[in-house]
């Protein structure tokens, strides 16, 4: 019986939040015409940051697009752009902060998965023997 009624809360809330989360319709106004006279929105903070991450040497828009996915963000040092993040490190509490250009993070990243595939090759092929 607890397990039904603990379902059946959990149920309602999920519900709730559903009806709650969703914006009211507008209300039209009197004086409103057929045809819709609003501008159309504006572009977003993270697409004009990204524009102009992309216009002053910070990557390409796919670049931009994988390192913000990869919690980098764009910062200015000297006039150039580079991309930061703090990164845990081990063994302690501390963060460290990691920059790098656009290329040399994709760089990076390239020469990381390289050496993923040679280890996973090296151990398929050459298997230890017991």
């Amino acid at each position: 019986m607890r397990s039904i009624n603990g379902l059946l809360a959990f149920v309602a809330i999920g519900i709730a939040s559903q009806v709650l989360a969703s914006d009211p319709p507008a209300a039209p106004t009197k004086n409103a015409s057929p045809v819709s006279t609003t501008a159309p929105p504006a572009a977003t903070s993270t697409s004009a940051s990204a524009s102009v991450a992309a216009t002053s040497g910070g990557g390409t828009e796919s670049q931009i697009k994988t390192l913000r996915a990869a919690g980098y963000k764009p910062e200015t040092h000297n006039g150039q752009t580079l991309w930061c993040r703090h990164e845990a490190q081990v063994g302690t509490r501390f963060e460290k902060k990691t920059c790098g250009t656009a290329d040399d993070l994709e760089q990076q990243t390239k020469e990381s998965q390289d050496m993923v595939t040679r280890v996973q090759q090296k151990n398929v092929f050459n298997p230890k023997s017991n």
